[in-house]
């Protein structure tokens, strides 16, 4: 396997929700020790690929959407130009040993299913899936007594 694609599994197999934003994947794999990341643009496009590991959900549709609108909103970090989409990790999670666990393997397991079925044309159902993501985070960084990290 891709030592990159591999690398976007287990960083998402980490996060509490199963998602990340593009950018705080790159941050994350960085974190790694990978060495350089490769241009975003080529990392995207290899995760977008594996639709049997990953979905891509993108927030920007309609005319807002346009090249470029974007940056602002992202920072300018590494995403692609006038896009941040969030990668899901689609494999079931295993369940983890410790205190809370089950609870918060049932937040994660209820977060990718419904990220799997989300309406992507949908900007209201994608803001509502990306607003329950990240009170799950938050959730199971609570339970987990503030020793998780959001990524």
């Amino acid at each position: 396997m891709d030592p990159w694609i591999d690398g976007v599994r287990r960083v998402l197999s980490r996060a509490p929700s199963g998602t990340l934003s593009f950018s705080e994947l790159l941050d994350e794999l960085r974190h790694e020790g990978l060495g350089v990341v490769p241009d975003s643009g080529r990392l995207l496009r290899a995760v977008s690929g594996r639709g049997d590991l990953f979905r891509i959900l993108r927030l920007c549709r309609g005319p807002w959407s346009r090249p470029g609108f974007g940056e602002a909103l992202n920072g300018g970090g590494d995403s692609p130009p006038g896009e941040n989409p969030w990668i899901l990790l689609l494999p079931t999670p295993e369940l983890g040993i410790g205190p809370g666990e089950p609870f918060l393997h049932r937040i994660r397991i209820g977060l990718v299913e419904w990220g799997r079925s989300v309406d992507e044309h949908s900007p209201a159902s994608v803001a509502r899936w990306l607003r329950a993501s990240r009170e799950g985070i938050r959730a199971s960084i609570a339970v987990a007594g503030g020793q998780l990290r959001a990524g």
